[in-house]
């Protein structure tokens, strides 16, 4: 939410009302990528703490890929730009990435110490 709270506004400014759209639809596509691959972590942390950290590390790619599709799909249905919409899965992509390794680091650590 910090990350579309600071692009909205040069989103307008550079864009207008289709940069706040691509802005909302690059965002949806991270999180809908996001939300399969952290539900897929957390089927995979049944079986283990190792399961869960290499789900991770391979639905992270798959999760990366995925928005892509995702974003290429809206761009083709939509009168949304193509690299805009890339562009903004970038730049919601990585902080998401970031913050999603820092919580299993987190979740792992406090396994290993039980």
């Amino acid at each position: 939410m910090l990350v579309a709270a600071a692009g909205a506004y040069p989103a307008w400014l550079l864009r207008g009302e289709s940069g706040l759209w691509e802005e909302l639809a690059g965002g949806a596509s991270v999180l809908w990528a996001t939300l399969v691959c952290g539900l897929t972590v957390l089927a995979a942390s049944r079986r283990g703490a190792r399961r869960a950290a290499m789900t991770f590390i391979a639905g992270g790619l798959v999760a990366g890929v995925a928005a892509l599709i995702a974003a290429g799909v809206v761009a083709a249905m939509t009168p949304l730009r193509a690299l805009h919409l890339v562009l903004w899965v970038g730049v919601f992509f990585f902080p998401m990435i970031l913050a999603e390794s820092l919580w299993l680091a987190r979740a792992l650590h406090r396994g290993m110490r039980r």
